[in-house]
């Protein structure tokens, strides 16, 4: 959060302080009040470093997922400006920032089981389902088209912001440093994969669309039976750069992947991917040239 006229942090706190969350204590309470109100649960919120709060929302269906978030950035907004404040969910907090982007946590289902999980009790490979592996695969194969949904401004590629991780394309058991990787439960009674983790899903992103791109990709996975490669738990330093693929590095790089890709098209529809790269390509000449952070943060 900024102070709106002078956009200055409301905080200089480092990493997970309570004090961070102390100097905003009244506004989160009052969002998290807002949001409970709207049936919407706050699993947990900590402050991130200096004015920025982190926020994970509860988990349901895809649709009210994309919903909620929608309902989640108009609250914080709204009271944000009730107390003189700027809530912003841009990609890039500032110019010297690292920090700024957010990330998405989704399962499959079917009826009321977890697809994921493996259901005999055995661990599998990499512990993921038959199931799993073949919708992880579609959305690794896709991931390059995927970021024009998901990263869809020229900021969102900035080195700051997509270094290490950003770059390269490949996936971890619960590595912190993949843009997808996947995360088990540890309960006595399961010890497989529970969710999948995409990192680059920025808060300036249409939620539905987002959504829309990846659930896509993962259903081909499934029609194709496409398996990601093997999982990669090194530090993202010890990757081999010359095997591993980069991820787009631009905006324009991933509006070229979006538009080679058939399968998304014929998914979504082609007036949409149309529409989508011709608004991406409109941001490009929009913030061409464009250093101050103010609109940015102003817009988002």
């Amino acid at each position: 959060m900024y102070r709106s006229k002078s956009w200055e942090d409301l905080g200089e706190t480092p990493y997970s302080s309570s004090a961070g969350i102390h100097a905003a204590s009244g506004i989160l309470s009052e969002i998290f009040d807002t949001l409970a109100s709207l049936n919407i649960h706050v699993d947990e919120m900590h402050c991130e470093g200096g004015g920025q709060i982190v926020l994970a929302i509860g988990d349901t269906h895809c649709l009210s997922a994309a919903d909620n978030l929608t309902l989640v950035k108009e609250t914080v907004f709204a009271i944000a400006g009730k107390h003189s404040l700027h809530a912003t969910f841009a990609p890039k907090l500032s110019v010297h920032s690292p920090v700024g982007n957010s990330r998405l946590r989704l399962s499959l289902w079917q009826e009321d089981t977890n697809a994921l999980i493996i259901k005999d009790g055995s661990q599998g490979k990499y512990g993921l389902s038959d199931v799993g592996q073949e919708f992880m695969g579609g959305i690794f194969h896709h991931l390059p088209a995927i970021h024009a949904f998901t990263a869809p401004l020229p900021h969102s590629y900035d080195t700051s912001q997509l270094s290490g991780e950003g770059k390269y394309q490949f996936w971890g058991v619960e590595n912190l440093q993949a843009p997808l990787r996947t995360n088990r439960s540890w309960s006595s009674l399961l010890e497989g994969v529970s969710s999948l983790e995409l990192t680059p899903f920025d808060g300036s992103a249409n939620p539905h669309l987002g959504l829309a791109a990846i659930l896509a990709a993962g259903i081909d996975g499934l029609h194709k039976h496409i398996h990601a490669p093997e999982p990669m738990d090194d530090d993202v330093a010890e990757l081999d750069k010359e095997t591993v693929r980069r991820l787009p590095g631009s905006l324009e790089e991933a509006i070229a992947a979006l538009e080679s890709n058939s399968v998304l098209r014929e998914s979504l529809g082609a007036p949409l991917m149309v529409a989508v790269a011709a608004v991406r390509k409109a941001d490009i000449e929009f913030y061409k040239g464009r250093q101050d952070m103010a609109e940015l943060l102003s817009r988002y």
